[in-house]
């Protein structure tokens, strides 16, 4: 499911102000980043519309492994695993109207 113009987003009751930037996120090389502490997630402007959602797809990813991570030992996802995942999200397709597609 392509994210196109996400302002701010809510996840896990926490509420998020998405910043798209000039230079991306601060941190030389990163597509996006999440930062709890502000509660701000950045991602670079000048990625094309998909790369923009997959890397919106993939903060979140990274936000819920975080605070997930209790259930499971203490252990986050790898940043493949977050990729992977992300990828499947972007990709999805709901459909509200109509026959489905099958």
């Amino acid at each position: 499911m392509i994210l196109k113009n996400v302002k701010s987003l809510k996840c896990l009751g926490m509420n998020y102000a998405v910043e798209y930037t000039k230079d991306g996120p601060g941190v030389s090389g990163l597509d996006g980043k999440i930062e709890t502490s502000w509660l701000t997630l950045q991602i670079r402007d000048s990625l094309p519309l998909e790369r923009k959602s997959h890397t919106l797809w993939h903060e979140i990813i990274h936000h819920i492994s975080h605070y997930m991570r209790p259930l499971d030992n203490g252990k986050e996802l790898t940043e493949s695993e977050i990729d992977r995942l992300a990828t499947a999200l972007n990709d999805l397709e709901i459909i509200t109207t109509g026959e489905p597609k099958c």
